[in-house]
């Protein structure tokens, strides 16, 4: 399976040296400050797990390295060989994944598979997450849930933040460090922002929403910005475009989106139109009972874990999207089955 392996290239577009990745990744080198050196890529370890239902781990990534330096935005070039996908919230549902894919008739060798973030919690297949981004060579963007673990272990947030937040799977990993790192050290790598060329334009991915109206200016921010920037904050908890008062969603996250209204400020809400400079950005994180477009903002966060749908969303299909709006395209043919209701107590 081919590694993220970044070969010195010409000086980048924002004048900086670059990386280019031998499938075109387009990456500016930027390394993590809060990481130390020996987070920064991931060590050869393997996770042992069990999982109920059809879920095993037989990938064997542990005798590959999954070496990735952090850079705030990555970018892909077109895929001139096959299709490219964009999976809503996971939150640890890979069987249905893997589902998905299949019926979708995935190829490795041809296709690509991009997410949104929130790769992990709350799902009860969390643990082998490493594996499954390793079996589909999974491109994914920083999530919320993948910036708190990363505070957790780099930045000193308690072990409540983390399991309050659904990851009490990693908690319970407790004893094995050498398994806890690998997985910090991926989560530590992941872009805010991912920028996909196309026949159509570029589009990007981002998880929660661009809080600038020019996808350029919020590329240049996140460049720039530390940890703890506003941009960069924004981009992975607002909520603020999917203001979800008085409209259908998961009773308990309408609670979360009006807490995270309060926190974000409605003042700001001008901002979330038409993103200028892209053709469209994907993003999740505001979970809905269908997915939602808002102008060239398209969100496939349908709460999978919440026993929702999950989204798969081929890049080919967004004109159509964009034109007809969420419910009267083919664009989301690929919504994975309600799962059977889980038992009481079970994530």
């Amino acid at each position: 399976m081919r590694t993220l392996r970044g070969s010195v290239s010409r000086r980048s577009r924002a004048g900086r040296p670059g990386l280019v990745d031998p499938r075109g990744s387009y990456e500016v080198e930027q390394i993590h400050k809060a990481a130390p050196v020996a987070l920064r890529n991931c060590v050869n370890i393997a996770i042992v797990a069990h999982f109920p239902r059809e879920f095993s781990v037989d990938i064997p990534f542990w005798r590959q390295n999954m070496q990735q330096t952090f850079v705030p935005v990555r970018r892909f070039k077109k895929n001139t060989s096959g299709r490219d996908f964009v999976v809503g919230d996971l939150h640890g549902c890979f069987t249905r994944l893997g589902r998905e894919l299949e019926a979708s008739q995935f190829d490795r060798s041809r296709d690509r598979v991009f997410a949104v973030g929130d790769l992990i919690d709350r799902g009860f297949e969390s643990p082998a997450v490493l594996d499954v981004v390793r079996r589909y060579d999974i491109q994914s963007v920083r999530g919320n849930h993948e910036d708190s673990i990363v505070r957790w272990r780099l930045c000193g947030a308690s072990d409540g933040f983390v399991r309050n937040n659904g990851g009490g799977w990693l908690l319970d990993m407790a004893g094995d460090e050498r398994s806890i790192d690998a997985i910090v050290a991926y989560m530590a790598a992941l872009p805010y922002a991912i920028e996909i060329e196309t026949d159509f334009g570029l589009v990007g991915i981002v998880h929660a929403d661009v809080p600038l109206r020019s996808w350029s200016k919020t590329v240049e921010a996140l460049m720039q910005e530390g940890i703890d920037g506003k941009i960069r904050s924004k981009a992975i908890w607002d909520r603020s475009r999917w203001n979800l008062r008085g409209k259908r969603s998961f009773g308990s996250m309408r609670r979360v989106a009006a807490r995270m209204l309060k926190r974000f400020g409605s003042g700001h809400r001008g901002a979330y139109g038409w993103v200028e400079g892209v053709a469209a950005v994907i993003v999740g994180h505001t979970p809905s009972p269908e997915p939602k477009v808002s102008h060239n903002v398209i969100n496939v966060d349908t709460g999978a874990v919440y026993g929702g749908s999950l989204t798969l969303l081929r890049l080919d299909e967004i004109p159509t999207l964009l034109s007809q709006g969420a419910r009267a395209t083919p664009a989301f043919s690929q919504i994975a089955q309600y799962l059977p209701a889980r038992k009481s107590g079970q994530l």
